[in-house]
């Protein structure tokens, strides 16, 4: 069985050293840190991890609490914070709000105050900015939050900028000679739904266009949803000739169901959603959406946990991911990203 020690004398230096980058220590010189974690990887070797607790008095766990595990999008970011963690050999405690406020904030308070992690990502919508303020004055716990900005500065956020992306999805339709716009969401209940929301009626209204009476609104954002909202649409005595959808799920289910109306997709009825998850490019007509860089946004999100955990300062409390433009043909032929 590989040791610490074994990994000391192969990489040339001493098995303090090894322990400090084993856990992270910010003043390991970056060459020293590639050569041990290289060694490393060559022998195969997994620290102890009840003995790592023990001397650094960590758990080298942190909380992830999330709304839930079955969202594409989700997974993707979950994957990018799964990489990040694995390499400083840290395990992700899942906890699943199944939307609710009220377990949410339960399971923040408890993650905190049973000092079971070392620090918490929070996927959180719901929760008043306030709460995250509270939590971190009395635990004194790192928190980084993703898909949303809060007002206290001193907590670091990594957020798609989700207004821009429906303002372009949107205004590319209208580009496209579409005027009876629709808009499928879930509840209007979080930062993100509000702000895709707003990004909707700010094309709509600087192009002139009415969008009142014209959001649809469902409870979650799932492909059942967008198939059901889009049946009501249809059924309207002035149905849309174009939807754009808060998600990809949405939109992907408001296309079954103008299908099978017999409708044709983009010819009578273009549509847009947001996200680009894998299945966007391969359903027929291959839907256009906002992509969001889902991994990527993950793993900022864990490495800047990580550097607090570790006594860091990171260089920036807001990291903004600006959405790009995927055309394709459920709005019109041809692929473009901008």
């Amino acid at each position: 069985m590989t040791t610490i020690r074994d990994v000391a004398k192969k990489a040339g230096v001493s098995f303090k050293t090894v322990s400090r980058v084993i856990n992270g220590d910010p003043y390991v010189s970056a060459e020293t840190m590639a050569k041990v974690k290289r060694v490393i990887e060559e022998l195969g070797y997994r620290p102890n991890i009840t003995a790592r607790s023990l001397a650094t008095k960590r758990t080298f766990l942190i909380g992830l609490v999330i709304p839930e595990f079955t969202s594409p999008a989700y997974a993707m970011m979950v994957q990018g914070i799964e990489d990040v963690s694995a390499v400083q050999e840290y395990g992700v405690l899942l906890c699943r709000t199944r939307h609710s406020r009220k377990r949410e904030e339960a399971l923040i308070e408890n993650l905190a105050s049973s000092k079971r992690v070392d620090g918490i990502l929070l996927f959180s919508n719901r929760i008043d900015a306030e709460f995250f303020t509270q939590i971190k004055k009395k635990y004194k716990l790192p928190l980084v939050v993703i898909d949303r900005d809060v007002e206290d500065e001193e907590i670091p956020c990594v957020f798609t900028n989700n207004r821009e992306g429906t303002y372009r999805t949107t205004a590319h339709l209208i580009k496209a000679g579409r005027t009876k716009i629709a808009y499928i969401t879930p509840v209007i209940d979080t930062t993100t739904t509000l702000e895709r929301l707003e990004g909707y009626e700010q094309a709509m209204r600087e192009h002139g266009l009415s969008y009142q009476g014209r959001t649809l609104v469902d409870h979650t954002g799932d492909r059942e949803k967008g198939f059901a909202a889009m049946l009501r649409l249809l059924d309207r005595e002035d149905p849309p000739d174009g939807v754009v959808a808060f998600n990809d799920l949405l939109a992907i289910g408001a296309m079954q169901a103008i299908k099978e109306r017999g409708l044709r997709i983009p010819e009578d009825i273009a549509v847009v959603g947001f996200d680009d998850i894998e299945a966007a490019s391969v359903v027929e007509p291959a839907l256009t959406t906002v992509r969001q860089p889902l991994r990527e946004i993950g793993e900022t999100a864990c490495k800047m946990l990580l550097q607090l955990i570790n006594g860091e300062e990171v260089s920036t409390r807001r990291v903004v991911f600006e959405p790009t433009l995927v055309v394709r043909k459920s709005c019109g032929t041809g692929v473009l990203c901008r």
